[in-house]
């Protein structure tokens, strides 16, 4: 929970199928056009890479002033 935005925070990651963590750019080929243009005008608005609070690892997550209107469109 970001108290700041008062959101749920969503972090992620994925793995390759031989165990390695992915990196930006194997993410960011799953996202629409639409998407992709959106990363462009503004990558680290969208999405950020911040520690886990308890696993202390990174993690990707949706950047909580984002959180609000994105889970909007589910």
């Amino acid at each position: 929970y970001n108290g700041s935005y008062r959101v749920p925070v969503l972090l992620f990651r994925g793995h390759s199928i031989d165990g390695k963590p992915l990196e930006w750019e194997d993410i960011e080929k799953d996202f629409s056009s639409y998407t992709h243009q959106l990363l462009k005008e503004s990558k680290w608005t969208f999405l950020t890479q911040e520690e886990h609070p308890y696993l202390n690892q990174p993690w990707y997550s949706l950047h909580p002033c984002g959180t609000s209107g994105w889970m909007g469109f589910l």
